[in-house]
C-alpha cells in the first residue's frame, strides 16, 4: 500500500512538472494608456505606430498589419489602448490587445505576442514594480503616529 501511494505521489509530481513546463502561460496584465496616434511611414518598411501621451511620452504600439487594417488608424486620432506594457530604459512598448475609440471597445485581431526575451523583460519589470510597491507599503507602516518615521529612514520617500 505504501508503494502504491509513493508511486501515485511521484506520478502526480511528474505530471505537474510536465504541465507547468508546457501548458502554463504567463497571464497578461493589461495596462490602459490614452493618447494621440502618430504613424511614421518609412518607404519599403512596415509603418511604426506611436501613442503620444499627454506628458509627451512616446510609446510604440506593437500592432500587426492585420490589426492596423482592422482599426483603420489615423494620425492625430485620440484613442485609449489596452495592452501588455513593456517599459525599458531605452524604449516603451505597448502590445495592443483592445482599443477604445469614440466610447466603442474594439478587440484587436491577431495581436502580436511577446517573444521569449520580451516575456523575460516583462517578468523582471513586474518583479521590480512589485518590489517597489512592497517597499512603499512597508515604508508607510514603519512611520510612527506622529509621522516622524523610524530612525533608520525606511519610511521616507524620494525628494
Amino acid at each position: 500500500m505504501k508503494k502504491f501511494f509513493g508511486l501515485l505521489i511521484i506520478l502526480c509530481l511528474l505530471g505537474f512538472v510536465v504541465f507547468a513546463q508546457g501548458q502554463v502561460e504567463v497571464t497578461e496584465k493589461l495596462t490602459s494608456l490614452e493618447g494621440t496616434i502618430e504613424i511614421i511611414q518609412v518607404p519599403g518598411d512596415k509603418p511604426t505606430v506611436l501613442l503620444i501621451l499627454e506628458d509627451g511620452t512616446k510609446t510604440e504600439l506593437m500592432i500587426s498589419e492585420a490589426a492596423m487594417i482592422q482599426l483603420q488608424l489615423q494620425n492625430r486620432e485620440r484613442v485609449q489602448i489596452e495592452g501588455v506594457y513593456l517599459g525599458t530604459a531605452t524604449q516603451e512598448k505597448l502590445f495592443a490587445r483592445m482599443m477604445v475609440r469614440n466610447k466603442e471597445r474594439v478587440n484587436i485581431q491577431d495581436p502580436i505576442q511577446l517573444s521569449a526575451e520580451e516575456q523575460n523583460q516583462l517578468r523582471v519589470y513586474q518583479q521590480e514594480m512589485q518590489r517597489t510597491q512592497t517597499q512603499t507599503e512597508q515604508g508607510g507602516q514603519n512611520e510612527t503616529p506622529s509621522g516622524s518615521g523610524n530612525s533608520s529612514g525606511a519610511g521616507k520617500g524620494k525628494n
